[in-house]
Order: structure tokens, then C-alpha cells, then sequence
């Protein structure tokens, strides 16, 4: 047996209790989702390290959290992404606190 739900108003939906907080479901991923303005900078991250001595990227270019050996390709997705075009790049988690991938 199904239930059926009905509501005439909008803010007592009750469906909207089933539905999840978008940030929410960003701090849950395991993957991390970051956010970049034009100019690269870091404006959002869904998991930041919080360890004693660990400067929080917010406000930082993204190229300072790529490795020095991943420099280049880097570089060259950033100057896809100005032009337009898409682009991925896909590296190794490295910890900013010990650099253990």
C-alpha cells in the first residue's frame, strides 16, 4: 500500500523533508568539489584541512595545490578553460600535512 501526500501550501510541504540540502550533500562526497572564480582563485571547498599549521586555500590560486610535477598540465587545462573550451585533470590526493598520497 502506497500513502498519498497532499498540500495546498508550498512552505508545509512535507516532501520537502526528503529532499537534501545541497551543501549538505557537497560536505558528504568523498571527492573534493572545488569552486574557482575567472581568475582561479579557490572560493569554495567542500573539505578543508583543518590541521594546525595548514592555511585554508580560500582565497588562493588553484595552482599552488597542484604538484610541481603536474605544473604543466595545469597550466594547460587553466588555458583551455580561458578559452572556453572544457577540460579535467584528474591527480593524486596529496596531503598538505605530510604530502602522503
Amino acid at each position: 500500500m502506497s500513502d498519498l501526500i497532499f498540500s495546498s501550501d508550498p512552505a508545509s510541504d512535507p516532501l520537502k523533508s526528503l529532499v537534501p540540502d545541497p551543501a549538505d550533500l557537497l560536505r558528504r562526497l568523498a571527492d573534493h568539489v572545488v569552486l574557482l572564480d575567472a581568475g582561479f582563485v579557490i572560493r569554495y571547498i567542500n573539505h578543508e584541512i583543518t590541521a594546525a599549521g595548514v592555511p585554508s586555500p580560500l582565497g588562493r590560486h588553484v595552482l599552488d595545490y597542484v604538484p610541481a610535477d603536474l605544473q604543466t598540465v595545469g597550466r594547460d587545462v587553466l588555458a583551455q578553460l580561458q578559452r572556453g573550451e572544457s577540460s579535467r585533470m584528474a591527480m593524486p590526493y596529496r596531503s598538505p600535512v605530510d604530502g602522503v598520497e
